[in-house]
């Protein structure tokens, strides 16, 4: 189902009639329950967009959830963004150990009609790593 007032750019449609066909970098909504997923992406020394979506004509409370698909020492950067303004960044001191660690998470309060974006750059060196992004909140309308 796409965004409501128009969606966000990023990637293809993740679920198609109720079943998951794949990562979607814009919003997809189910009801009263709003999720992105950015799918495992190759990053490295370029900055680079996990999710880019715009919000309806509604409010999005949700919780963000940075993770690492590789075994690394090198410091990999996200940074969430709202009508382009900075407004969290958050970076690992290294990936030694793949997966989400509970503690790469925050919440954010998206307001309607508002442009979100989240991207992730490899802060040590051209290498690419496999980082990726997930959204999941409610609509308050």
């Amino acid at each position: 189902m796409a965004a409501p007032s128009g969606g966000g750019g990023g990637g293809p449609v993740g679920f198609s009639g109720g079943s998951f066909t794949g990562a979607a970098q814009s919003f997809e909504y189910y009801g009263n329950l709003v999720g992105a997923y950015s799918g495992i992406i190759p990053v490295d020394n370029t900055e680079t967009t996990m999710i880019d979506a715009l919000s309806g004509s509604h409010t999005i409370k949700a919780k963000l959830y940075f993770s690492t698909g590789s075994r690394s020492s090198r410091d990999m950067g996200w940074t969430v963004l709202l009508n382009g303004i900075e407004v969290y960044q958050y970076v690992s001191a290294g990936t030694t150990a793949a997966g989400a660690n509970p503690q790469n998470h925050m919440q954010i309060i998206i307001p309607p009609y508002t442009q979100f974006k989240i991207t992730s750059i490899n802060r040590e060196d051209a290498n690419s790593e496999n980082q990726s992004v997930v959204l999941v909140g409610k609509v308050h309308r």
